[in-house]
């Protein structure tokens, strides 16, 4: 029988990590199903979801415990059923303020909008005399909900949030 499980990890990076964490993967009969992996300041951060023979899921425990990384978590996953939702990609842009990336979630919560990924940075533009927020975001949008309307709610936050790019994924 096999098993999924989503092994999170953070660390010190160093070069082949992924490499012999793939290869001992591999040679357990694991299989990495899809991942996560973000670097940032020298650590490394993933999620992966591996497929295994339920007999090897402790040996996978230890390659993952034995790599050096700081915080190392194994959930087994439980696969669901779930509605068909359609998935969006978009980029927002606004003038930097504590508080944007709150007030996304919460409206992404309100329209029953699931997060899939994340990635924003804050950046200085001397040309504005102050910092502006960009973010790439995908989502999951249930049926109720068109990527119009979705895009009208998040430029509502602020006058100067605006989206970009927004196409279906």
């Amino acid at each position: 029988m096999t098993v999924v499980t989503l092994v999170s990890f953070v660390g010190s990076s160093r070069p082949g990590l992924l490499k012999d964490l793939a290869e001992q993967c591999h040679q357990l009969g694991a299989r990495w199903l899809n991942s996560k992996v973000s670097y940032l300041g020298g650590q490394i951060a993933a999620l992966i979801r591996v497929e295994m023979p339920e007999e090897k899921s402790v040996q996978l425990e230890s390659v993952f415990r034995g790599c050096g990384c700081i915080n190392v978590r194994f959930s087994e996953v439980q696969e669901e059923k779930r509605q068909q939702r359609s998935q969006l990609k978009l980029s927002v842009d606004a003038e930097d303020r504590p508080g944007i990336v709150n007030e996304l979630t919460q409206l992404f919560d309100r329209q029953g909008v699931e997060l899939v990924d994340l990635e924003s940075h804050r950046m200085g533009v001397v040309e504005l005399g102050g910092n502006v927020f960009t973010a790439g975001i995908t989502l999951n949008l249930p049926p109720e909900i068109t990527q119009e309307q979705l895009v009208t709610e998040i430029e509502s936050i602020a006058g100067d949030l605006v989206v970009r790019d927004a196409v279906p994924a």
